[in-house]
C-alpha cells in the first residue's frame, strides 16, 4: 500500500513540474522523467536568450552513496 501511495505522489510531483512555466516563450521549468525512474529527482530551468537560443541548467539529487574503492567484497 505504501508503494502505491509513493508512486502516486511521485507521479503528481512530476506532473506539476512538467506543467508549470512562467511564460513558455521566455522561461520554462522542466524535469527529466528518465532520471525519476532511477530514483534521482531533478529539476531544470530554461531561459530564452534569443529568438532561437536558450540556456538551461539542471539540478539533480542522487540518494545513493558510492565508494571509490570498496575495502570488502560483497558477500
Amino acid at each position: 500500500m505504501a508503494k502505491h501511495v509513493t508512486y502516486r505522489l511521485r507521479l503528481l510531483i512530476v506532473a506539476l513540474l512538467v506543467a508549470v512555466s512562467a511564460n513558455a516563450q521566455q522561461l520554462g521549468l522542466k524535469t527529466n522523467l528518465l532520471y525519476w525512474g532511477t530514483t534521482t529527482p531533478n529539476i531544470g530551468l530554461e531561459l530564452q536568450t534569443g529568438r532561437k537560443h536558450t540556456i538551461q541548467a539542471f539540478y539533480g539529487v542522487n540518494p545513493w552513496k558510492f565508494e571509490a574503492h570498496p575495502t570488502n567484497p560483497v558477500e
